[in-house]
């Protein structure tokens, strides 16, 4: 997987290729690493880059912002995939609303489609709940960036409760 990102206002590409069980090769400016990576929970990180241990503390801020926590200090870096490049205009496009996605009925998420920092169409599909051996097909209302998604694979999810967070883009004047 290809990598676009934003370190200290400078521009770099990072490609991930995983190699294994919880390993990667990374290749950052022609220099290729092995990488093994053990998630200890949700926020939390193990690696092990040639011999060395690093515990990373992962906080995802906004638009594909994330906060990397060391035991001696924090950096943030701004990531996105090489599918998810979007020409600037569209990024800079008025923003409309904030909308939660909630779960109509109770269920099990049978399937995500979308990630965080996706930009979606209007009617889009963005996952499956399964209730009562029916496939209920959630789509995006309008066109949007998704802010946040709280559901995976498997889960439950009751009536109400919310599953998405998009941020409206507002249509081309």
């Amino acid at each position: 997987m290809k990598l676009f990102f934003t370190l200290h206002s400078q521009n770099g590409e990072i490609q991930v290729e995983k190699t294994g069980p919880e390993t990667y090769t990374v290749t950052l400016e022609n220099e290729t690493y092995t990488v093994h990576g053990a998630w200890l929970n949700e926020h939390r990180l193990n690696v092990l880059v040639n011999a060395e241990s690093y515990d990373i503390g992962i906080e995802s801020l906004n638009n594909g912002t994330y906060a990397l926590h060391f035991y001696d200090g924090t950096i943030e870096v701004k990531l996105k995939e090489a599918h998810e490049q979007v020409p600037e205009e569209e990024l800079e496009t008025e923003i409309d609303s904030v909308v939660d996605i909630r779960a109509p009925m109770a269920g099990r998420v049978q399937s995500v489609t979308v990630r965080e920092n996706d930009i979606v169409k209007a009617d889009q599909p963005l996952c499956i709940i399964e209730a009562m051996k029916m496939q209920n097909e959630i789509r995006s209302p309008s066109k949007a960036i998704v802010e946040k998604v709280h559901i995976k694979e498997g889960d439950t999810v009751r009536p109400g409760q919310t599953i998405l967070i998009l941020r409206s883009l507002a249509d081309e004047k």
